[in-house]
């Protein structure tokens, strides 16, 4: 488990500091960072994921030694073809993807078979939102990071996605970090609910059930939750 307590890190140039004062992670659970734009969400994930380099992030890869991390508006090369953003990402990690396995997930996830062949810049965001994960999860990450990474898909391709991943998390122990503007992403998927306000990361909220159960509601009885409140109020 994940336990940082007490950091403080000001971003060179920036100004900008994030005060981590509790924050866990565990494996086998899906934790999404709650607050408003600007409030430090995407510092905390870069923090963490070693974009910017801090001791914070050394631990992290410790006990997740394998991070995979989709951002909101995705790296995928846009003069390239998913085949050859694949291979450029399997170059730069040093390290192969499950072929086979991505195919499956991307057929999963409503991609057409000649995906592969497509230029980056030819799809839209939510296709390129879900080569990304589906990508991502190929690589059999101890840690998925999603930074608003589902945000341009539809209701439809963001269940099968998040099913897919929460069928991963326990059967597997992946850990997932996460955050969205959209408050039913958060209700429906969260094992938890970290908050940030103002580069201050700090409490959680636990869900009394499961992600499962949560899946087959509608957004009127998720609302009627007893942790809906307090998620909405961050």
């Amino acid at each position: 488990m994940l336990t940082i307590s007490g950091f403080r890190c000001t971003l060179p140039g920036s100004g900008f500091t994030l005060h981590v004062a509790n924050f866990q992670l565990r494996k086998g659970e899906v934790v999404y960072v709650r607050g408003r734009s600007g409030s430090g969400k995407t510092t905390l994930f870069n923090l963490l994921t070693g974009v910017f380099e801090s001791s914070i992030g050394a631990s992290c890869r410790s006990e997740f030694p394998t991070i995979a991390y989709v951002m909101h508006e995705t790296s995928l090369l846009p003069w390239l073809t998913v085949k050859q953003n694949t291979r450029t990402e399997e170059s730069l990690r040093e390290q192969p993807l499950a072929s086979g396995y991505f195919l499956e997930l991307c057929q999963e996830f409503g991609l057409d078979s000649d995906v592969l062949q497509r230029r980056a810049a030819k799809l839209s965001l939510g296709m390129r939102q879900r080569v990304e994960i589906a990508q991502a999860l190929s690589l059999s990450p101890d840690l998925l990071v999603l930074d608003e990474a589902t945000a341009g898909l539809d209701t439809e391709a963001k269940f099968a996605v998040m099913k897919r991943i929460s069928n991963i998390v326990k059967s597997d122990g992946l850990a997932v970090l996460a955050t969205s503007h959209q408050l039913g992403d958060v209700l429906r998927f969260a094992d938890r609910v970290c908050s940030v306000e103002n580069g201050l990361v700090n409490g959680e909220i636990v869900f009394g059930t499961s992600p499962d159960e949560r899946l087959a509601l509608s957004t009127e009885e998720l609302l009627k939750l007893k942790e809906a409140g307090t998620v909405i109020a961050i």
